[in-house]
């Protein structure tokens, strides 16, 4: 008897935890979308397929905005390995009839940034890396949660956020994705 018990205990603490990161989840989105995605670019520094710059404010002004955030607590030269992963995104967003940028921000901590930059000038891009080397993408942007889960995004043409999750880690995210990309394009794939 005490036995069950303690079981249905565990499963009641269980659920109840569940329940609890279930709602944390619902207020961290609800946070999110109370303020627009500041893109403070132009305090970045740039690193294209030509020499490093300072970015500037228009680079990333397309109706639609793809913005994946690296902060120092994830690795940055791990995450920039996987950058080719963004290259079927990419491919794909082309076919439709909305224009769409990629913006990539990394803040490489300190004891990594020299590798982060000689790795970031031997990878192949077709698109710019955006360097935040004092963390300004989160000091403009405190409604951000430190979870990395939560630090990419979708957003429309004044920053506002359509999705918050990766669609390159997430199926379900993959798939909210592109359906408010087809609805944003008014094109069905």
């Amino acid at each position: 008897m005490k036995g069950r018990f303690f079981v249905l205990f565990f499963i009641l603490v269980l659920t109840q935890s569940c329940n609890d990161g279930k709602e944390q989840l619902k207020k961290a989105i609800a946070k999110l979308h109370e303020h627009p995605i500041c893109l403070p670019l132009e305090q970045f520094v740039c690193i294209s397929d030509k020499e490093p710059y300072v970015a500037k404010t228009d680079d990333c002004r397309s109706r639609l905005k793809v913005v994946s955030y690296s902060g120092s607590i994830v690795c940055s030269s791990c995450r920039m390995r996987n950058m080719y992963k963004w290259e079927a995104v990419l491919s794909k967003l082309e076919r439709y009839p909305i224009q769409a940028d990629l913006c990539l921000i990394f803040a490489p901590s300190g004891k990594n940034l020299s590798q982060f930059k000689l790795l970031a000038k031997t990878l192949p891009q077709r698109y710019p890396i955006y360097v935040d080397t004092a963390n300004i993408f989160l000091k403009f942007n405190p409604h951000i949660p430190l979870n990395p889960a939560f630090h990419t995004f979708l957003l429309d043409e004044n920053n506002n956020l359509l999705l918050v999750g990766n669609p390159l880690e997430n199926e379900e995210i993959e798939k909210l994705f592109w359906q408010i990309v087809e609805e944003k394009s008014g094109k069905r794939e």
